[in-house]
C-alpha cells in the first residue's frame, strides 16, 4: 500500500470514530432522565405566545388571557417592593422577572425551568434565581401575598448566596442556616406582624407547654417560630439590627457570631427572652379576662354545630356582628 492511500485510510476511520462518538454522545444526551423538549401533556396552545409587562423592579411575563392576571401583578409588585427591600436593605442588579399563570394547571403544564421548580406546595411561591413563578387562585390578597414572598425570596437568596452559579453552590456548602432563620426573616419580610400569625401562634403555644421552648416550636412550625423571632428583634432591637445580622451572617458563613456582635448577646440569650417575652404578652391577656363573670358570657342565636365566623365588634362596643353557616347558607348577624 502506497504511503497516500495508508494516510488516506486512517482519515477515514478517524472521521468514523468521531462521528461515532458524536452519535453515542448524543443519544446520551436525549436519555429518559435529560429534560428536553414539551416534556409534560399540555391541553391547549396558549404557551405559544407570550408577552411581557417591564417596570423599574420587574420583568411580567404572561399568555393568552393572563393579561388580566399579569396587569395586577406587576402593579401590587411594584406597590410593595420598596418596603420589602427596606426592611432587607438590600439591593439587586437585575429585575425580578414574575411569570404569571391563570392557574395551578397551566403552571404544572409549562416547559420552563427545571422539574423541581414544579413540586407545588400549597402557599410557597416557587423561586429558580431572580424567577418567581406565581398563579392566580381566584383570591387577590392570595396572588399578593405570594408576589411579596417571591420578592422576599429573591432578596433574601441574593443577599446571602450571591447571584452567580459559583457564588450560589460555594455559599450553599459553606452557609449553615436553619430553616427558622431563613423561612423567618423572608414571612417576616413578606408578612405584616397580625392578629391571624399572632392567633396561629397563640394556639400552639395553649396547646402544649413543650412550645414554650423556642427549639421545641421551631423543630415543628420553622416558619411561625422564626417570624415570631424577628418580630421580637424588631420590637427589641429595631428593624436595622435584622439587616445587619443578615449581613454578618453572610460575611462569618453562619449565625453563631453574628448575633453576639450585633446584640452583644449570643442566640440561647435570645431564645430565653423570646420565651419570657411571649410568656408575659400571652398572660397579660388572660388577666383581662374572667372566666367566673358571666355578665361576659354571650349567647348566640345559633343551631347546635352551626360554624360561626368573622366575628366582630362595633367601634362603640354595643353591637356584634357575626356570619354563621348553616349548610352552605350564609347569614349576617
Amino acid at each position: 500500500m502506497s504511503k497516500k492511500s495508508y494516510f488516506a485510510s486512517l482519515m477515514y476511520k478517524l472521521i468514523i470514530s468521531i462521528v461515532l462518538l458524536n452519535i453515542a454522545w448524543l443519544s446520551h444526551g436525549q436519555s429518559i432522565n435529560t429534560e428536553f423538549g414539551k416534556n409534560r401533556v399540555q391541553y391547549h396552545d396558549d404557551f405559544n405566545n407570550w408577552w411581557e409587562y417591564e417596570t423599574g423592579n420587574f420583568i411580567t411575563y404572561w399568555y393568552g388571557k393572563g393579561r388580566f392576571i399579569a396587569q395586577p401583578t406587576i402593579r401590587m409588585a411594584e406597590m410593595d417592593h420598596d418596603a420589602i427591600q427596606k426592611i432587607l436593605e438590600h439591593r439587586i442588579n437585575d429585575k425580578i422577572e414574575i411569570i404569571v399563570y391563570t392557574d395551578i394547571t397551566d403552571l404544572k403544564q409549562s416547559n420552563i425551568g427545571m422539574e423541581e421548580t414544579f413540586t407545588n406546595k400549597t402557599g410557597e411561591t416557587k423561586i429558580v434565581g431572580n424567577k418567581m413563578f406565581v398563579y392566580f387562585d381566584g383570591e387577590h390578597e392570595h396572588l399578593r401575598q405570594k408576589i411579596r414572598e417571591g420578592i422576599a425570596t429573591v432578596y433574601f437568596n441574593n443577599m446571602l448566596f450571591g447571584s452567580t452559579i459559583q457564588e450560589i453552590i460555594q455559599n450553599a456548602v459553606l452557609l449553615n442556616i436553619p430553616d427558622w432563620y431563613k423561612e423567618g426573616v423572608i414571612a417576616f419580610a413578606a408578612h405584616d406582624w397580625d392578629h391571624l400569625v399572632e392567633d396561629e401562634l397563640r394556639d400552639i403555644w395553649e396547646r402544649d407547654k413543650k412550645f414554650h421552648t423556642f427549639d421545641k416550636i421551631a423543630a415543628e412550625y420553622p416558619k411561625l417560630a422564626g417570624q415570631s423571632f424577628w418580630f421580637y428583634i424588631d420590637q427589641n432591637y429595631g428593624k436595622s439590627a435584622i439587616s445587619n445580622l443578615l449581613y454578618l451572617t453572610k460575611i462569618s458563613r453562619g449565625t453563631d457570631n453574628s448575633f453576639e456582635y450585633i446584640l452583644n448577646k449570643d442566640l440561647d440569650e435570645l431564645k430565653l427572652e423570646w420565651e419570657k417575652y411571649y410568656t408575659q404578652y400571652f398572660d397579660a391577656e388572660k388577666s383581662m379576662l374572667d372566666p367566673k363573670s358571666k355578665a361576659d358570657i354571650l349567647k348566640l342565636s345559633n343551631k347546635k354545630y352551626t360554624p360561626i365566623s368573622h366575628i366582630r365588634l362595633s367601634p362603640d362596643g354595643k353591637n356584634l356582628l357575626y356570619t354563621m353557616n348553616d349548610q352552605g347558607k350564609t347569614r349576617v348577624i
